[in-house]
């Protein structure tokens, strides 16, 4: 999206509309026909992302090809929503509606009932999350500080709390648990929580799975 042949799609299409907010040639462009018609299973699932201003609000529609909807859906839906704020701050415009098209969008069959747990349970709406905002200068450099976990204090609560979050994933990927657990620990909001939560999730399938082998034997 940023660095392929050369291109910056992103700034393209901020300062494309900072110059005409009418256009309607505001497009991020993933499927490369160049690459991705030799055969090879690593198609993004992402085919584009276009933006339109309209009534002063900045409009964001997202193609697919194919979503699942288990492991793939919330990640694309976070990622995308996220640019979508990030830009219309960029442009000094309102935040409009998200839009997600997707061809084919499933659930495999191992999924199913973990799918259908969720659907079944009720859950409290989460509360509004803070303005999400990061400097267009730098945007690359900045990315990079807070997922190495380095301090972004002057950035707002939003990525203080994601930088803190990685960081901690990364002491528990790395089998430093009581790390991981002590960090998150000190992370607030529903992002900390629902850090926490995943910890003993985890936890609770590793006992599981420990225990099948054990029976095995």
């Amino acid at each position: 999206m940023r660095h392929w042949r050369g291109v910056d799609q992103l700034d393209h299409v901020r300062r494309l509309l900072k110059r005409d907010p009418d256009s309607r040639q505001a497009v991020i462009q993933l499927y490369d026909p160049q690459r991705d018609t030799r055969g090879h299973r690593d198609v993004p699932c992402t085919l584009n992302h276009r933006f339109f201003i309209r009534h002063g609000r900045l409009e964001m529609h997202t193609t697919m090809r194919s979503n699942d909807v288990w492991l793939g859906l919330p990640y694309d839906l976070f990622t995308a929503t996220m640019l979508h704020e990030l830009l219309a701050g960029w442009l000094g415009v309102e935040l409009g509606t998200y839009h997600h098209h997707v061809d084919s969008l499933h659930v495999y069959a191992e999924h199913e009932l973990a799918a259908a747990a969720v659907a079944e349970s009720t859950v409290a709406p989460s509360p509004s999350m803070p303005a999400l905002f990061a400097p267009v200068d730098g945007f690359t450099e900045f990315l990079t500080t807070m997922v190495r976990g380095d301090s972004v204090t002057d950035a707002g609560a939003p990525w203080v709390e994601m930088a803190a979050m990685l960081t901690s994933y990364r002491r528990w990927s790395a089998g430093h648990r009581p790390a991981a657990h002590d960090l998150a620990a000190h992370i607030d909001g529903d992002l900390g929580q629902a850090l926490r939560s995943w910890y003993t999730h985890l936890t609770h399938m590793t006992e599981l799975a420990g225990s099948a082998r054990g029976d095995a034997q």
